[in-house]
């Protein structure tokens, strides 16, 4: 698949993926906090709309070119940018774990433990 994202993307001018990058991280986050978490699709089709509003705009006065990449390609930008800001903390930060009182634990010869993590 990353192949064939790479023909997608490269054809783009450097500033209108800037552009769109920046549009979403003025966007997700109010959608973050508007909508909350588990929206996801909710959350994507109003940033997506918002960019595409936006683009539109810059368009018609003339800041960027009047021909704008497919949806796909912004849908794919987008959602590059999201998954990066999550990475990052910015959107949806991972809920804080609750750690368990430390126990010590002896092993004797043969013997073995297993350790998981609960969800």
């Amino acid at each position: 698949m990353a192949t064939a994202i790479i023909p997608i993307i490269t054809g783009l001018a450097p500033a209108l993926i800037e552009l769109i990058a920046g549009l979403v991280h003025q966007f997700a986050p109010r959608e973050e906090q508007q909508l909350g978490a588990g929206t996801g699709q909710a959350k994507m089709a109003n940033v997506f709309s918002d960019v595409v509003q936006s683009l539109q705009k810059a368009a018609a006065v003339g800041t960027i070119p009047k021909e704008l990449p497919p949806d796909q390609t912004i849908g794919l930008i987008i959602q590059s940018v999201v998954s990066s800001m999550k990475l990052s903390g910015l959107l949806e930060p991972p809920p804080t774990a609750t750690l368990a009182p430390a126990q010590d634990i002896t092993l004797r010869p043969g013997q073995s433990v297993r350790i998981t993590v609960g969800s």
